[in-house]
Parts: structure tokens; C-alpha cells; sequence
């Protein structure tokens, strides 16, 4: 990994820290054509590769965000790109020097205890360490457990440019990060605020955008058995509430194409937007949709 200039990301698209799907970032399009054009605070309950919350920093610099990550790796990633890169850096780079497969099983199985004793920097470039560098699932992309990762690459999918421009954007932005349960994130949801739920409907095992314990991280196995019953209902739920609340809803289709891609068809309250990517819809409350036409959108 050659590591590049300081950049400052002024004028340049700025994406995930880590390795992110082509989904979410062909996503990140579609979201900001979907959205009114003034935002005031924006809520990213299941927080993963941050496309579109990124692109919506960029687009909305005067918001509020607030992001909610299941995973607390993820959400320590991104409070150590904003606070404290420079370190997170030397680390990044220290892992990619001993990179080789050696190396990537004697980082993997590092036992707990070790991994907690890790500063924080040390333990969000081991998280993007091993987004970089694992074999990902076939289907729905980068890993976010690394427990039982493969090795995958002989050189670290890393971007410094990239990392140092969306640490001066973090900055600059009134930004929270958080790990909490779905219904953790609701109190801080207000009236008119955009929600964006990329719910991990499908995802193998039901743990987000795949999960990389047993033979799921190399063969694309696993099970979506039971993965839209308490997580879609979890979800229902929340939308409900979110609604009531007067928010506006933003939400794509599952990560997976074993996902029920009907389930926000069968709400009430959601409607498809019109959306280029046919494989990949994007579904809004009756809330954006009304804020979309009071702006001349087709929707």
C-alpha cells in the first residue's frame, strides 16, 4: 500500500474509510436524487459502508448527522478518522508493510482480551486491515467479522487521499457516531429530520452486510432463515414510530437478492420512487414523498 498525499477532499467524491460494496456506492447516487434538496439533520440507523451518509455531508454541510452502527468496530472506525487519523494512519500502514498471509491469520486470531488492549487506532485499522484485505462474500461484498476470514488479497483495498478528506470533512461536520440497539437511535429523531434505513434484510446469518464465521466467508453460504421475521418486524415497527414522529423515510431494497425485495411494497405508507437501478429500488415514506412533490420532484 503506497501511502499518498495529505488531500483535503475539496472538490473529490469522498467514500467509506474502509472497503465498501458497489452497491452502497452506486447507491449514494440514487439517495441524494431522492432527497429534498434542504436537509436540516440526517439518521443513519444501521450504519455500514457510509456512502450515502457521506454523500450527504458533502451535499448538506450545515446538517446534523447522527450515526448508528450495530457493530461498535464500525462505529469506533469512524470517531478515529475524525479524531485521531494521524496515528490510525501509522497503523494502517505499519499492518500493510507485514501483510502476507502469516500475518493475516496471527492478526485474525488474536484473542479478545488482546484485541480490547489495542488503542483505538490500533483497533480501527485492524478493522480496516481486514475489510482491505479478507476474501469477501460473493454476494454482498466486504466482510464486517473477521473471526473466521480469509485471505483474500495480496495488497490492502486502503485510500489515504480518500481517508484524510472525509477526516477534515468529519471535522467540519456536526457528526455523532453511535453503537445502539435500532430502537436506541429513535429518541433522537425529530420532525422533518431524513431517516435512511438500509435495514440488513438477507444478509447471510442475519448480521449485516455478510458475516465471515464458518464457511460463509468463503463459499457465500450461510442462512437468511428467519432474517425478515424479528428484524423486519424490529424494522416495522420502528418505521411506525419514525412516522409518527413526522421524520421522512428514505429506505433501499435488502442487501441480498434472497431478501423479500416486496417487504416495503407490503407497508403501508411506502411507495417505490423512481429510480434508475431497477435492481436495486428505493422506497420512501408518504412524508418524503410529499416534501419530493413540494419541490417539483417526480415521485
Amino acid at each position: 500500500m503506497a501511502r499518498k498525499g495529505s488531500g483535503r477532499g475539496s472538490g473529490r467524491r469522498l467514500s467509506s474509510p474502509y472497503l465498501d460494496s458497489a452497491r452502497n456506492r452506486r447507491l449514494a447516487d440514487f439517495a441524494l436524487a431522492a432527497t429534498p434538496e434542504r436537509v436540516d439533520a440526517y439518521v443513519e440507523p444501521f450504519l455500514d459502508g457510509g456512502a450515502v451518509a457521506v454523500a450527504m455531508m458533502q451535499r448538506h454541510p450545515d446538517a446534523s448527522f447522527r450515526l448508528n452502527a450495530l457493530q461498535p468496530e464500525v462505529a469506533e472506525v469512524w470517531s478515529v478518522v475524525r479524531d485521531d487519523v494521524e496515528p490510525f494512519l501509522d497503523e494502517v500502514a505499519r499492518s500493510a508493510g507485514r501483510h502476507g498471509p502469516e500475518f493475516f491469520t496471527e492478526t485474525r486470531d488474536l484473542p479478545p482480551a488482546a484485541i480490547e488492549a489495542l488503542t483505538p487506532a490500533a483497533r480501527a485499522a485492524r478493522f480496516v486491515y481486514f475489510r482491505g484485505a479478507s476474501r469477501s462474500h460473493p454476494v454482498t461484498g466486504p466482510l464486517q467479522r473477521f473471526d473466521g476470514a480469509l485471505y483474500g488479497r495480496d495488497s490492502i483495498a486502503f485510500d489515504e487521499t480518500n481517508v484524510r478528506g472525509l477526516s477534515a470533512l468529519l471535522r467540519g461536520t456536526d457528526v455523532r457516531f453511535s453503537s445502539e440497539s435500532l430502537f436506541g437511535v429513535l429518541p433522537v429523531v425529530r420532525e422533518d429530520d431524513l431517516v435512511y434505513l438500509d435495514a440488513p434484510f438477507g444478509a447471510p446469518g442475519g448480521s449485516g452486510a455478510g458475516t465471515s464465521t464458518g464457511s460463509a466467508a468463503g463459499t457465500g453460504a450461510g442462512t437468511n432463515a428467519g432474517v425478515n421475521g424479528g428484524l423486519e418486524r424490529e424494522v416495522r415497527s420502528f418505521v411506525n414510530a419514525v412516522a409518527a414522529k413526522g421524520a421522512l423515510l428514505l429506505a433501499p431494497g435488502g442487501r441480498h437478492p434472497d431478501a423479500d425485495a416486496g417487504t416495503f411494497a407490503a407497508w403501508p405508507g411506502f411507495s417505490r420512487l423512481d429510480d434508475p437501478d431497477d435492481e436495486q429500488p428505493l422506497w420512501g415514506n408518504t412524508l418524503l414523498l410529499r416534501a419530493l412533490r413540494r419541490e417539483g420532484h417526480r415521485a
